[in-house]
């Protein structure tokens, strides 16, 4: 059984909506006024729009920054209050990001307005004096899922900034070669030192906007009564809507016998006054992790130069024990000895193999909810459209055992939901002709290994993906399919390390759960999860040829050399010189701080939109990449159409705030300050008819190259992807146990949910004896409906019919039999009891009868026997031969109209390219599945 996570907010194309209902506290409020809650929420929310209405219509000076556009991902915020029984609160946003990111920003920029708007809530946790984690899990119980999202456009917050930027831009240099070198070195300006500046300059108008939004606020006072803990909330957001007058300094501006202080005497002394700031977390203590207990290649890389990932499966706990036994000897750990030769081995699992392994739902749902989800579900939060859509990935060839299985070549493919586990080989060789292939080749330095693996009871190993490091000897470092060397600006753990310029340091908890992390907090988790992380993989097809090619047209069309077009692209040379630092060679200690025009390395390129390097933002998030190539070396003489790529693999010890920020990023974020429609000129996802440029100076004039040609061939294609959690060492021990456990037992679970499963059936049989109506249907609807059908409450139903009435229960709606042996004497019938006559009798209202809907005798017989001996003499080949036929001329009819339907409107040449037998051999792979 597949584990099914459902998120409560929805995605398009990156943008989320997060919906929440909160019940508004009964009785009126805690003051010398008779307001309810209610009454006082309604007036503090009409008092706050109309100044954000007045801040925005009034005067085209806007000296205040509004409290949501600062955050700068909050597209619209809107505030209702249903008028019910008991009144709730309805907050319904629209943003940029995941959810994760986004709740960790409007808890730390955003509390103060939250809390006095949600303190009128029965049961909110005050972003001001909670933490992180306990702010999230208030915003989870409150959100309620949305079924249908609409967005207009891709477009993120800081892409409208950009464009309107870019537009006054020209508009004030029409037709300048200025205007062109000032367009490449466009980066967005941030609202809130904007308005700073106007604020600094404009006094006469800052005085004149924030009096009046300050009046305004002190009149609420008296339902939020000084030195109260409401009145508190209600002055800490005073101070963040009102913060250019707060930095400006109000006693400074007017002093004792100014007539402003005359006038608004006691408006400013309320809005001088100090309350409490919110502490920084204090770090619980985590232990100094055991790096005898923490699996290896995580906190320090391996030095190898083969490996494999081998994407394993179970059939039960059983089989789970017996691998984990077999696997503990041998699992490598931090202190593990690293001689070359000696093979290191990590193991991973996936959240349905944790599920496997004996965790139960309330242990599950403790992770985190990307992690559950996984990354196909993930795809609009990661940018992965298109071409990188998980419709469109080629999954994991089913390839072990090697010996042909008499499908005539026929590839089969490994669904991602049928993955438990992971486990990485890894090994320092020397190395041999074609040791890029591991699957059929005895001679690699991982063959034995994996053979014996393959070899536990209950296991299947579904997949084998070799992987290969080729290293630059003088350089020490590998290089990989484009010609980069790889693996330079990994983080630091140890301080002691750090640079001068760009530190780089990544706290212990951002790598390993359970110790502080770069929020300066110590996330609580389950015992079993400390000095574990999570791990992405993401295997990436490189097409060298495209690349190449493009690099040739865009050389004689800028008349610069390939490799300089290219080191732009990445914003470092092939050998890893910073562009931004030039000079050193393999530097990493440098910041973008010199290089604000985008001159040395362009905005653009990969490793700025990475890793902007930049202090101003609270936390830069960063990853530890422990990634290999596949595949053969690209020989740019030979005829090639090989497969060959980078198995991307970090680790982080959160998916959503480290690794899914990044990859947004790349695909469609802000990070460099650009327009997000510039995406990462090697990650990004081609857009047929919009297609993307990349800019750069040179020699004071701007170069543009288009970065998809006619053929809109992607120079890196997702095939598939995976988030897995690896245990500590001692984890996986307790695993072990848990899955030893629930083979043994094999009950608990099931009788858990027979015991749910039973509550439903006599809550149905009683209102059954009670005569209430619509019974049948109410077991109708639990049994054949759809979604009914997938759910917990059904399968515990059918548990309880098992475990609590010997496997038959008769119900207004028929007789429910459960069970296979049960169910077999149904089918088989010997006792005559049982009869299809119904099917007969709506076929021939229907379509006709035909021998399916009758009875076992002379008239069926009279069908039956020649349409049975007819079908039994097709051959297992011969009928998949037929189907593929069908399907292939079925795919041929429906490219052919594609293409006619692509002419009519005018589409790219890259909607008619299509190759017909390439296609549907992919599809019909799939379909073979």
């Amino acid at each position: 059984m597949q584990i099914e996570v459902t998120a409560k907010g929805k995605s398009l194309q990156g943008i989320s909506d997060l919906t929440l209902v909160a019940p508004i506290k009964p009785g009126l409020i805690d003051a010398l006024d008779t307001r309810s809650y209610s009454s006082r929420l309604r007036m503090l929310l009409k008092t706050l729009n109309a100044g954000r209405n007045q801040a925005r219509e009034y005067s085209p000076l806007r000296p205040f920054a509004d409290s949501v556009e600062r955050i700068r991902s909050i597209h619209s915020f809107r505030l209702a209050i249903l008028d019910e029984a008991q009144p709730k609160l309805l907050l319904a946003a629209t943003f940029d990001s995941a959810w994760e990111p986004y709740i960790r920003v409007i808890w730390r920029d955003l509390g103060p307005l939250l809390d006095v708007i949600f303190c009128n809530c029965d049961g909110y946790v005050t972003a001001f004096d909670h933490s992180h984690t306990e702010y999230a899990a208030w915003v989870r119980s409150a959100q309620i899922g949305t079924e249908f999202f609409y967005n207009a456009t891709p477009l993120t917050v800081d892409d409208l900034q950009y464009l309107r930027q870019s537009e006054r831009l020209h508009r004030d240099m029409p037709a300048s070669a200025a205007a062109d070198v000032a367009a490449a070195a466009l980066v967005i300006t941030d609202p809130q030192q904007a308005s700073l500046k106007i604020a600094a300059t404009n006094l006469g108008e800052t005085v004149s906007q924030g009096l009046a939004a300050l009046s305004a606020l002190y009149r609420l006072a008296d339902m939020y009564p000084p030195g109260t803990p409401d009145g508190d909330i209600l002055l800490r957001a005073s101070h963040q809507l009102l913060l250019e007058l707060r930095t400006l300094g109000t006693s400074a501006l007017f002093p004792p016998v100014h007539p402003v202080r005359q006038r608004f005497g006691p408006q400013l002394a309320w809005f001088e006054r100090e309350v409490p700031e919110r502490n920084a977390p204090a770090a619980a203590d985590a232990p100094t992790p055991d790096l005898a207990d923490v699996q290896g290649g995580i906190m320090t890389g391996y030095e190898a130069t083969h490996g494999c990932l081998l994407l394993m499966g179970f059939d039960n706990a059983k089989a789970v024990q017996g691998f984990l036994d077999t696997l503990l000897e041998h699992v490598s750990s931090e202190r593990s000895d690293r001689r070359p030769g000696r093979i290191q081995l990590n193991a991973s699992f996936t959240c349905e193999g944790l599920r496997l392994a004996g965790l139960s739902d309330a242990e599950l749902a403790a992770f985190p909810q990307e992690f559950r989800e996984g990354m196909e579900a993930r795809n609009s939060a990661l940018g992965d459209l298109r071409c990188n859509h998980p419709r469109n990935w080629a999954l994991p060839e089913r390839n072990w055992p090697e010996a042909d299985d008499g499908r005539r070549g026929v590839v089969t493919r490994v669904q991602m939901s049928m993955v438990h586990m992971l486990v990485q080989l890894q090994v320092q060789s020397a190395g041999t002709a074609g040791d890029h292939v591991l699957v059929g080749n005895p001679q690699h330095p991982l063959h034995a290994r994996v053979e014996r693996l393959a070899k536990q009871p209950g296991v299947q190993l579904l997949s084998v993906q070799a992987t290969r490091r080729n290293f630059v000897p003088a350089l020490n470092l590998p290089r990989e399919h484009f010609g980069f060397v790889d693996g330079l600006s990994q983080p630091l753990l140890d301080p002691k390390e750090a640079g001068t310029k760009w530190p780089n340091v990544m706290p212990l908890g951002e790598l390993l759960i359970g110790h502080a992390n770069a929020n300066g907090d110590v996330p609580p988790h389950p015992p079993m999860w400390l000095n574990g992380t999570f791990l992405v993989v993401r295997k990436l097809r490189q097409d060298v040829a495209a690349l190449n090619q493009f690099l040739a047209a865009s050389s004689a069309a800028t008349s610069l050399p390939a490799d300089a077009i290219k080191a732009r692209m990445m914003g470092r040379t092939p050998d890893g010189d910073a562009l931004a630092d030039p000079g050193k060679k393999l530097s990493n200690d440098f910041t973008y701080a010199g290089d604000t025009q985008g001159s040395g390395c362009p905005f653009q390129a990969h490793i700025r939109r990475a890793n902007p390097r930049t202090f101003d933002k609270p936390i830069v998030p960063r990853i530890m990449r422990r990634g290999m190539s596949y595949g053969p070396r690209y020989d740019k003489d030979q005829p090639d159409t090989a497969d060959r790529g980078l198995m991307f693999m970090s680790y982080g010890a959160s998916i959503a705030e480290q690794f899914e920020v990044i990859q947004r990023w790349l695909t469609g974020g802000n990070s460099s300050g650009v327009f997000s429609g510039q995406s990462d000129p090697f990650l990004g996802v081609p857009q047929p008819g919009d297609p993307r440029t990349f800019a750069f100076s040179h020699q004071g004039s701007t170069l543009r190259v288009e970065l998809d040609g006619p053929a809109a061939r992607p120079f890196v294609q997702l095939e598939w992807g995976a988030y897995l959690f690896v245990p500590s060492i001692q984890a996986l021990a307790l695993l072990r146990d848990k899955a030893a456990a629930a083979a043994q037992a094999a009950g608990p679970a099931a009788l858990w949910s027979a015991q749910a499963g039973e509550a439903h059936v006599q809550r149905l049989l009683e209102a059954e004896k009670r005569g209430l109506p619509g019974i049948d249907q109410q077991w109708k609807a639990l049994l054949e409906d759809i979604s009914a059908r997938s759910s917990n409450t059904s399968a515990s139903v059918w548990s309880a019919i098992r475990e609590f009435h010997h496997g038959v229960l008769r119900t207004p709606y028929g007789v429910l039999v459960a069970g296979k042996e049960l169910v077999m004497q149904v089918f088989e019938n010997a006792h005559g009891h049982y009869s299809v006559s119904g099917y007969a009798e709506r076929m021939r209202q229907s379509f006709g009868e035909i021998f399916l809907g009758l009875d076992e005798g002379p008239a069926y017989d009279a069908q039956a026997e020649a349409v049975n001996r007819a079908l039994m003499a097709v051959s297992e080949p011969e009928a998949f031969a037929v189907a593929r036929g069908a399907t292939r001329s079925f795919l041929a009819q429906a490219i052919e109209a594609a293409k006619q339907q692509a002419r009519h409107v005018g589409a790219p040449a890259w909607d008619l390219s299509l190759d017909m037998k390439e296609l549907s051999d992919s599809v019909l792979a799939g379909l073979c599945n």
